[in-house]
C-alpha cells in the first residue's frame, strides 16, 4: 500500500512523462505533472511503436493502448533499405486475432490517448522548472514563476 503522504512530481508532460504519471496514479500514488508550455504540446511526427512496445503499453493500460490502435495504422510491412533507397529486405506482418499489433501513429494521437482521462487537477501548465532542492526526506521543485512544489 502506498503511504497517503507520498507525492510524486514529474517534469514534462510529453508522452513519456504523461504515461509514467498514469501508471503511478494507477498504483495509488499522488502524482502531479508539470509542463512548461501553456497547453499539451502535440506537435511532432508519426511514430512507429513496435509490437513489443505496444505489448508493454497494453500491460500498463489496455484502454490507452486501444485508443492508440484506433487512431493509428497497423504495420503490415517492414521494409529495410540501403542508403541509396534500394530494398535490402521486405517482410509482411500478420497478427493473430487477439495479438497487439505494431502501430504507426502520430505523436498527437498518442498524447491525446494518454491525457484523455488524466485528472485535470494533476496537470499544471506554464510550469517551467527553475531548480530542485533536495533533502534527505524530500525534494522541492522551484518554478520560474516563483511557485514551489
Amino acid at each position: 500500500m502506498v503511504p497517503s503522504h507520498t507525492r510524486i512530481g514529474i517534469i514534462g508532460a510529453g508522452t513519456s512523462g504523461a504515461y509514467l504519471a498514469i501508471l503511478l496514479i494507477q498504483q495509488g500514488f499522488k502524482v502531479d505533472l508539470f509542463e512548461k508550455a501553456p497547453y499539451p504540446r502535440t506537435d511532432g511526427c508519426g511514430i512507429l511503436i513496435v509490437q513489443e512496445g505496444m505489448e508493454a503499453l497494453h500491460q500498463g493500460n489496455a484502454q490507452i493502448t486501444q485508443k492508440i490502435i484506433n487512431s493509428g495504422d497497423r504495420v503490415k510491412l517492414f521494409e529495410f533499405r540501403n542508403l541509396r533507397g534500394g530494398v535490402i529486405n521486405s517482410e509482411h506482418v500478420t497478427y493473430e486475432e487477439n495479438e497487439v499489433p505494431a502501430m504507426l501513429v502520430h505523436r498527437k494521437a498518442i498524447l491525446e490517448a494518454i491525457l484523455d482521462d488524466f485528472p485535470p487537477e494533476c496537470i499544471h501548465f506554464n510550469a517551467e522548472l527553475a531548480s530542485i532542492a533536495q533533502t534527505d526526506k524530500s525534494a522541492i521543485a522551484h518554478f520560474k514563476d516563483g511557485t514551489k512544489w
